[in-house]
Parts: C-alpha cells; structure tokens; sequence
C-alpha cells in the first residue's frame, strides 16, 4: 500500500534576484521535494541550501528565478525594535482553507523575547496560523525585521494552567 506524501506549507519571501529564499526550517525539514509557488501562481523547484535548526531559519535556493521577480524588500535593524512597534506580515495561513491569496495581518512587538526570555524571538500580537512560518515580519518602514515562526500551543498551556493563551506568537 503506497502512502500519501505528507504536505507541508508555509510562507518564505525572496531575497536575492538570483532565487534565493528565507522561510523556516520547520516548514522544510525532511523535504525529499521542496515547491515554491510563486505570488503568479508559478511552480519551481527549490532545494535547501543552508539550515540553522536551532534558530529555525532555511535558505533555500530556486532551480530558476520566478518570472518578474520583484527582490524590493529592505531589511531593518531588528536590534532598533522597541515593545509596542507596528509591525505586519504578508502570509499564507490555512491555505488549505482559506485559499491560495495571501493575506495581511497586523499588530504590535508584545516583547522583546520569547518563550522563557529567550533573546532569539520577539513576542507579537500579529495574529499567525499554521501556514504564515517563514513569512517576513515587517516594521513600519516596509523593512524585514523577523521571520513570524509559532503560536503558543493552547492545547499544551491550557493542560499547564486550566486557560487557553490567547494571541501569543512569536517572529525570530
């Protein structure tokens, strides 16, 4: 009995014109076939180029630059974010469900840290679903400042504390 391929999705963005990508390396890890689909509905074939597991960050290279690659992004100094920054990510959550149009979500740096103060993370109100990993966080200049990364798991809290956390997410 042949199995169904297991199929995983999330969001990455272009860094270079050449085809080079950022996502994380959760939505990548153990990919025997990596797919990039392009906002113009194009399908390349991409490959790992470099992983930092611990920092959940992939670089993945495109067999061929998307036609009318658009590489206008800037990046931001993330060591200039301050609690309570504007910050908004462009993603694809629940794809699945919600379809194949990215989609706009807004709010704001809860903290500088994430999960047990760890440095690596900011803590946002930005509200990401299984689908936005990998997206760009962006501050209010339009620059890259972070990669949205996780959601609290409410299931796990909720068995800890008897309450469900509510829009607790994270970006590196």
């Amino acid at each position: 009995k042949k199995e169904a391929p297991v199929i995983h999705t999330g969001t990455g963005f272009i860094i270079s014109s050449d085809g080079y990508l950022l996502t994380n390396y959760h939505v990548v890890k153990g990919a025997k076939d990596i797919k990039i689909k392009s906002a113009n509905g194009e399908v390349i074939n991409a490959v790992l180029i470099m992983k930092d597991a611990s920092n959940d960050i992939a670089v993945l290279k495109a067999n061929s630059a998307p036609a009318n690659i658009e590489t206008n992004l800037h990046l931001g100094d993330s060591s200039k974010v301050k609690t309570g920054d504007k910050v908004f990510t462009i993603g694809y959550p629940f794809s699945n469900i919600l379809g194949k149009q990215a989609r706009y979500a807004e709010g704001t740096i809860s903290s500088l840290y994430g999960v047990q103060d760890d440095p690596r993370w900011f803590q946002i109100s930005v509200p990401i679903q299984p689908g936005n990993s990998g997206g760009p966080l962006f501050n209010e200049k339009g620059q890259v400042i972070g990669i949205t990364v996780a959601t609290l798991d409410a299931k796990n809290v909720f068995d800890i504390t008897g309450s469900f956390p509510q829009n607790i997410n994270f970006a590196i």
